[in-house]
């Protein structure tokens, strides 16, 4: 049957499961192997875009909205427009109310995250070490080393976010990729500079 004989259909089986699932769930059992996805993370892209497209709890904001939010960030004055809207779509918006858990300290997550707007603490066990606002980011360290989060954050007000992964990044434009990665290293500097600075004075 796997050689000779198309699969049944999935929403034969399931009929509220979205068309874009089934054309996924296809594209991966296509009997020709150069129709089929040729790497795990093009697989995985193709599923998180689906899920993003069908998340049914997604924010009433439209997307102009967003990329206007976006735009007033220091953190995308060095984009252009055209690749603004990538990272919009290459990303998903998250909304928290206050005092919301948005990351878990110990847990693995390779997603960085951009603050849209609002205020978020960054929680080593019971201590506050940081507040973080409109165009701050943080997750950088789990995106680049997929290791185990080392402090958690919680929402302080109304905070709007966009959480991003490395593997939707590798689906957007050369340039795109470019310009996220410049933007990130230089923000990934600035934060290494203060900690260091802020470690000596301490010590002083």
């Amino acid at each position: 049957k796997i050689v000779n004989e198309d699969p049944v259909q999935v929403r034969q089986y399931r009929p509220e499961i979205p068309e874009i699932i089934e054309n996924v769930v296809n594209k991966a059992l296509n009997k020709k192997i150069d129709e089929r996805y040729s790497m795990g993370k093009d697989f995985a892209a193709d599923l998180s875009k689906a899920s993003k497209k069908h998340d049914y709890r997604k924010d009433e904001i439209d997307e102009k909205e967003k990329f206007n939010a976006m735009k007033k960030l220091n953190f995308f004055k060095e984009f252009y427009d055209s690749e603004i809207w990538e990272v919009l779509r290459c990303g998903a918006w998250k909304e928290f109310h206050p005092d919301e858990q948005i990351v878990v300290e110990g847990e693995m997550d390779d997603s960085f995250y951009i603050i849209i707007s609002g205020k978020v603490a960054v929680r080593k066990g019971e201590k506050d070490l940081v507040v973080l606002g409109s165009g701050d980011c943080f997750g950088e360290m789990g995106y680049i080393s997929k290791e185990k989060r080392t402090a958690s954050i919680f929402s302080i007000v109304d905070v709007a976010l966009l959480q991003i992964n490395s593997t939707l990044i590798d689906q957007a434009s050369q340039g795109c990729q470019l310009r996220f990665i410049k933007v990130f290293l230089k923000t990934l500097i600035e934060r290494l500079s203060r900690t260091s600075k802020n470690l000596s004075d301490s010590e002083q």
